[in-house]
């Protein structure tokens, strides 16, 4: 059977070129992802504690773990980039901490993946973190998925849809609950153009409606048939060179 992505999901309703070109609309920028895979790594080692007085060291080490991931982009760097990049990623996860304490959220779930079949092909589905209060009795969740653009979301309906996944997941553990769910961008690094913008913007995802996605799943699998644009004013597409060298 076929597995796809939500990335792929995504990226095909945005563009179908460059879905075709194996682009990834959703691709979180280096810094953006090492400030995501931090606050999850911060969150695992934080759930267990009763005193927070370390929590600075926990977080500079999840960020230096995030960091080295990419080990040969990493060594590329100088070390005044590291330590630039560890402050401003770090000032982030303080800004992110101001909606969602560590002192105060616990973490349920880190990427929980969700399965939907659609014309023998499944469609795969993960949230970044659901998160609960600390010491709560009601049982309240935040879903939380970190985007690279709150407010270039191409695919409004595919959030709403993963809300209502989220909800089956956790109904299979509960029988009464409560579910919010936000999406959150962090202003990308850049050393000089955008310190004016905000540093961490959000946006709640709430369901009005039921909402189905077969159109966005078969548009996807009709990608390939699918003729190229005229034009495209997406400068900054990662697949532009490659996608008109035949123009």
């Amino acid at each position: 059977m076929t597995h796809i992505l939500e990335s792929q999901i995504v990226t095909a309703s945005y563009c179908s070129e460059l879905y075709k070109l194996k682009g990834d609309y959703t691709e979180l920028s280096y810094i953006q992802k090492t400030i995501a895979t931090s606050i999850k790594y911060i969150y695992e080692s934080t759930n267990n504690l009763e005193n927070f007085s370390k929590l600075d060291k926990i977080v500079g080490a999840s960020i230096f773990k995030a960091l080295t991931e990419d080990s040969v982009k990493f060594n590329s760097f100088t070390d005044y980039e590291r330590r630039t990049f560890t402050a401003y990623c770090s000032n982030m996860i303080y800004q992110f901490f101001k909606v969602y304490p560590p002192s105060e959220w616990i973490l349920v779930l880190r990427e929980p993946i969700y399965h939907e079949y659609y014309n023998k092909t499944a469609f795969v589905f993960c949230t970044d973190i659901i998160l609960r209060k600390r010491n709560d009795s009601r049982l309240f969740f935040h879903a939380v998925d970190f985007i690279k653009d709150v407010s270039l979301t191409p695919l409004t309906d595919l959030y709403k849809h993963k809300r209502n996944l989220v909800s089956k997941v956790l109904w299979r553990a509960f029988n009464k609950f409560k579910l919010s769910y936000f999406v959150f961008s962090f202003r990308d690094f850049n050393y000089t153009n955008n310190m004016n913008l905000p540093p961490i913007e959000s946006k709640e995802i709430i369901v009005d409606k039921e909402i189905k996605l077969g159109a966005h799943y078969q548009h996807l699998l009709n990608a390939d048939n699918i003729p190229k644009r005229l034009i495209c004013l997406d400068r900054k597409c990662p697949k532009r060179k490659e996608c008109m060298k035949d123009e």
